[in-house]
């Protein structure tokens, strides 16, 4: 499997489809956090339990785009989705394994993850832009 993710001391990368992240080229990054065009990180962190809510601490202009992953094991992470609509619902659904998915509200106040409980951790970014609502 390609790695397509890092996030480390240098800051958050994610890679085009069929690149690997730690070894791509610029134009093969779809999000990279030291390019000067890049989305500020507004937040990140993890999550457990069946559900989390996770306050901004204010309220925001905009409703933000945000990026999950799960850990499937203790060296596994599996990207959920990352958000770029409009709509403050959402389902990540279940994978080709079965695995069943993650679902959960966005707005400008917080980002609330219901976790069905198939993960034992939820990573999230959280980016200083967004989407009007």
């Amino acid at each position: 499997m390609t790695a397509r993710i890092l996030i480390d001391g240098s800051g958050f990368k994610v890679s085009k489809p069929g690149n690997n992240v730690l070894t791509a080229a610029n134009q093969n990054l779809i999000i990279n956090s030291g390019a000067s065009n890049a989305l500020g990180v507004f937040l990140t962190g993890t999550a457990t339990g069946a559900t989390v809510t996770i306050p901004f601490g204010r309220t925001l202009p905009f409703i933000p785009r945000f990026w999950l992953s799960a850990r499937i094991n203790s060296t596994t992470w599996q990207q959920l989705s990352h958000f770029t609509r409009r709509t403050t619902n959402f389902d990540c659904g279940s994978d080709e394994e079965g695995i069943e998915g993650v679902e959960g509200i966005v707005d400008q106040t917080r980002l609330l993850i219901r976790n069905h409980g198939d993960y034992s951790l939820i990573r999230y970014v959280i980016f200083n832009t967004g989407l009007t609502p």
